[in-house]
């Protein structure tokens, strides 16, 4: 069994940085892994650009 982290940073009032660690026993699962990672990260930026244009981020 493989475990994410995620460490979140304020960069500043409009901005925090993400990022997400796993580690992986194979480079099956490492790439599987990246696909999954790259797809929550679009999910949660599509999300908050759909908040900023409403004005409730």
């Amino acid at each position: 069994m493989t475990a994410m982290t995620v460490e979140l940073a304020r960069q500043d009032d409009r901005h925090t940085r993400i990022v997400l660690g796993r580690t992986c026993d194979t480079a099956g699962e490492r790439a599987m892994a990246e696909r999954g990672s790259t797809m929550l990260l679009d999910g949660l930026s599509a999300f908050l650009t759909a908040q900023a244009g409403t004005g409730t981020a």
